[in-house]
């Protein structure tokens, strides 16, 4: 979380309003940490575990209480979206998608900044050597990747889904030359940032070059290119940054 707070204040994490998606959120752990961080942003968590949405909202709510100020809340909301809604690319999506917010019954809409992801994507050959705490006590759909061998069915359907979830981000109108944005904030790395975005995703330690093998190879139209890698605190190759292009509008 301390990686991830540190890249998003590089891009832009601190320019209001910042929206991110945490597929996958579970108990809510990342998306409320990160909400922390950045109160003005809004972050949306989604889960296919109906019992992890009710964990994630109960855990926001408890984190509003300890809040001082009211207006210092952060913006974190948890949605049961099933998973057919979020890692099947056979699903048509128009310009116009929206994630389905259970609670409302309204839609909620696509666009967001950047992508924070913590899938099933456990082997399912290793499944077996979990510890029993684990293995007894953990929702194995929220473990294992799938039935590939390789364990990244899951996190290739998410990764699949990233240009549609990213999709019509405000972009911000900057000239080429001095760089200074239309809202009157300098910087020429401000108008670059805004038109791509990234997905942090945690993995198994043999997904990295994996991951990097399958976008660098068959599926350059896909619109997400590996950036790199990242170690755990026992050096082991868990986290993978992912970029997700845009077309640039002109300025």
């Amino acid at each position: 979380v301390q990686d991830l707070r540190r890249e998003l204040k590089r891009f832009g994490g601190e320019l209001p309003p910042l929206r991110l998606l945490d597929v996958g959120c579970g108990s809510g752990v990342i998306g409320l940490s990160l909400a922390k961080e950045f109160p003005h942003a809004e972050i949306v968590g989604i889960d296919s575990s109906e019992i992890a949405v009710e964990l994630s909202t109960e855990n926001a709510q408890l984190v509003q209480n300890t809040e001082h100020e009211s207006n210092a809340t952060p913006r974190y909301q948890a949605l049961h979206v099933p998973a057919s809604h979020y890692t099947n690319v056979d699903v048509d999506v128009d310009a116009d998608a929206h994630l389905p917010n259970d609670t409302s019954k309204e839609r909620y809409r696509f666009g967001f900044h950047h992508v924070i992801s913590n899938p099933p994507y456990i082997p399912p050959s290793d499944m077996k050597s979990l510890s029993p705490d684990v293995l007894n006590h953990e929702d194995h759909n929220a473990l294992c990747g799938g039935v590939s061998a390789d364990g990244l069915d899951i996190v290739r359907e998410i990764v699949a889904r990233l240009p549609e979830w990213t999709a019509s981000i405000p972009q911000v109108n900057a000239d080429a030359h001095t760089g200074i944005r239309n809202d009157g904030i300098a910087g020429a790395d401000t108008a670059r940032i805004r038109a791509n975005s990234y997905c942090y995703m945690e993995v198994d330690e043999s997904h990295p070059a994996l991951i990097k093998s399958w976008l660098d190879g068959t599926n350059e139209g896909l619109g997400v290119r590996f950036v790199e890698s990242r170690k755990d605190i026992s050096g082991r190759d868990r986290f993978v940054k992912l970029l997700i292009e845009h077309k640039r509008p002109r300025v």
